[in-house]
């Protein structure tokens, strides 16, 4: 084998060469970021959509158990969780049981883990539904949607905001006159919305304020999982 010489071994990489070369592939994955980000913000929404999904074939399953009602409409000791609406109604401020309604679906659901959404930071995953509080929710519930109106909402993305705000933190009416937008806090000003007959909607701020605003559709007081 022919032995390197002196010169040869000085065609190596020089110091700035070699920056030269970090700095191009420092400049590639700043170019290429963005994409990626945008990728795993898709594909966190869709899983929120499928995790939406889920819960409206929960809801449906527990409407057919129950003559036709959702837990909202139907009293604690048939296994609903319609006290806790009223209740709600009731307390003059915030309050943190919105997700009593979800718990009601623990038989149709079976895994608590599908109301916690990958995108939302400030929610966590509960280990089942004896667990199961405000923090470890994602989701608003329509408590008084109307499965007869297919286009009613049900449940949908928490990180509801509109102006005026609502006298109370926890309930949103969107008979309320107001305009109405999505915060930034899961999907980037963009939200899911779950519907009566288990469609799921994206919907972004436009879309939202047709639909709270303009559509003859029955409105819906919308529950917050409000944490302290």
């Amino acid at each position: 084998m022919e032995p390197i010489s002196p010169r040869r071994r000085g065609q190596a990489f020089t110091l700035v060469e070699l920056l030269v070369v970090i700095a191009i592939i420092g400049i590639l994955a700043a170019l290429l970021m963005p994409a990626l980000s945008a990728a795993m913000a898709r594909a966190k929404r869709v899983w929120c959509e499928n995790n939406l999904r889920q819960i409206g074939i929960g809801f449906h399953v527990f409407l057919h158990d129950h003559n036709g009602k959702c837990p909202m409409a139907v009293p604690i000791h048939d296994g609903g969780a319609q006290e806790f609406v009223q209740n709600g109604y009731a307390v003059p401020g915030p309050f943190y049981f919105s997700y009593r309604q979800f718990q009601a679906l623990s038989n149709e659901l079976v895994v608590a883990r599908i109301l916690a959404c990958k995108a939302d930071l400030l929610r966590t995953n509960a280990d089942n539904f004896d667990a199961l509080k405000n923090v470890n929710l994602s989701y608003f519930v329509g408590v008084d949607a109307d499965f007869s109106k297919p286009d009613s909402l049900l449940a949908g993305d928490r990180n509801l905001a509109c102006n005026p705000a609502s006298p109370s933190p926890t309930i949103l009416r969107t008979t309320s006159g107001a305009s109405w937008w999505w915060t930034s806090e899961i999907h980037a000003f963009k939200g899911n919305v779950l519907c009566s007959d288990s469609h799921v909607e994206e919907w972004n701020n436009t879309a939202l304020n047709k639909n709270f605003i303009y559509n003859p559709y029955q409105p819906v007081d919308v529950f917050l999982p409000t944490i302290k």
